[in-house]
């Protein structure tokens, strides 16, 4: 994924993008220039796909801030991936667009975390969000890719759609 960005040489690296502007903070130009750095962002999602790499991305954490479309999540060829609580049922907080392939745990999850490092004797905190949830996807893609090296990356991510638990609606939940 990196690779692509450096031979195309893309400095704007984006994790996770979301905005919220209404019409007085809207800057045009501001605007106009985030919109290209998205479209960056998915074309090297896509191709990063394309040459056999799994792209996870996680879905968002605005459920409840009317559920935004999320770049990388909602770019073609990405793994998209949203939160299941403890009990395995969908976070309140977690987005659940039509871009979401897959759900994995993310809510109180064990972290590290190094802001607190200097602070405390283990490193460590629960952690909530689909930034908890998309490793959780990465790892087992890992793991088919170990045992299947020859896959393309749309093969994996039917692996691990086609052998998740289905626990909403029978198929691809509307939400």
């Amino acid at each position: 994924f990196i690779r692509h960005w450096v031979d195309h040489q893309i400095e704007v690296i984006v994790r996770r993008t979301t905005f919220r502007l209404n019409k007085a903070e809207a800057d045009i130009h501001l605007l106009r220039g985030y919109l290209k750095a998205l479209d960056m962002v998915c074309a090297s999602v896509e191709a990063a796909s394309a040459s056999g790499v799994v792209v996870v991305a996680s879905a968002g954490n605005e459920g409840t801030w009317g559920n935004p479309e999320m770049k990388p999540a909602a770019c073609r060829g990405s793994v998209t991936v949203a939160a299941l609580s403890p009990h395995f049922d969908r976070t309140y907080w977690s987005s659940f667009d039509a871009a979401v392939d897959i759900a994995a745990p993310g809510e109180d999850i064990l972290s590290l975390d190094s802001t607190v490092a200097d602070e405390s004797q283990t490193p460590h905190r629960f952690a909530s969000g689909t930034s908890m949830a998309a490793p959780v996807v990465a790892g087992t893609a890992a793991l088919v890719r170990e045992q299947h090296p020859e896959w393309s990356a749309e093969q994996v991510e039917n692996r691990l759609t086609s052998t998740a638990q289905d626990i909403g609606i029978p198929g691809r939940d509307p939400e």
